[in-house]
């Protein structure tokens, strides 16, 4: 309040943060796990219809092969900012096009981002070609650990894709940056890979059930029933899979005011 008593009155009033959230530089499994259960419902006809948009697209440029590398980058790059959006509690399917408008940027900086993550996902597979090379039992079998302790490592990058999307952050950059945000929390990126593995696994249960009674009856019907089951849960659960890593991020590193 002014000190001056002819003054009006008024009030402290904090300013608009726009969204503004900061990170606490640590993540709770349990939390991923709860934010990405309700994000998917909440989100599920939306997201549902931009899957089906994307995964069309996707294949048809497939068909053309250059349109992997001409299409591919650019609508990745609108899935990071949707995968976001749905965590946010804003899906938006238009989203899946942020990519497109400003498209020779986004696909130089794409191609130049999955080139390099491919590179690092494949490093880890240099030892095994080298014990199978070597017709070495004892050296392939190296090669498969150290591929494994590899695939550990590999976690620390998994926040790239995000800060790639959303800071428009070129790749080393954006993978440096994932390396700092988690190492504090790397134990966690791993258990939280585990669980992701133990959700993907839920779509596998009804065919697994369903399939010896199915051989032993010789019922096509059961084994049938068993896969349809299958497909039906593996949608849901892939977008879980994929939001325990949004909401992972966003936990560490907060969201900025502009997340368009």
């Amino acid at each position: 309040m002014s000190d001056n008593p002819y003054a009006p009155p008024s009030a402290d009033v904090e300013a608009p943060t726009d969204g503004l959230v900061q990170g606490t530089g640590d993540f709770g499994v349990g939390q991923c796990v709860s934010d990405a259960w309700s994000a998917t419902w909440a989100g599920f006809p939306v997201w549902l219809g931009a899957g089906i948009m994307a995964t069309l697209m996707l294949l048809g440029s497939a068909v053309t092969v250059i349109g992997i590398f001409l299409v591919w980058p650019v609508l990745f790059y609108g899935v990071g900012v949707f995968l976001l959006g749905v965590q946010d509690g804003r899906a938006d399917s238009s989203d899946l096009w942020a990519g497109f408008r400003n498209y020779g940027s986004t696909l130089g900086n794409g191609l130049a981002f999955f080139g390099l993550m491919a590179a690092l996902s494949y490093l880890g597979q240099i030892p095994i070609f080298v014990g199978m090379l070597s017709d070495s039992v004892a050296l392939t079998v190296a090669g498969q650990l150290i591929n494994i302790i590899w695939a550990f490592v590999l976690v620390r990058f998994y926040f790239a894709f995000f800060i790639w999307v959303e800071h428009r952050a070129g790749p080393v950059e954006a993978i440096g940056q994932s390396w700092a945000m988690t190492r504090p929390v790397m134990w966690k990126m791993i258990g939280l890979m585990f669980v992701m593995g133990a959700i993907y696994a839920v779509p596998i249960i009804p065919l697994a059930a369903l399939m010896i009674p199915a051989i032993a009856s010789d019922s096509a019907a059961l084994l049938g029933l068993g896969a349809i089951l299958t497909i039906v849960l593996m949608t849901p659960t892939m977008m879980i899979g994929y939001l325990l890593w949004a909401s992972a991020y966003r936990q560490v590193a907060g969201r900025p005011e502009a997340t368009r």
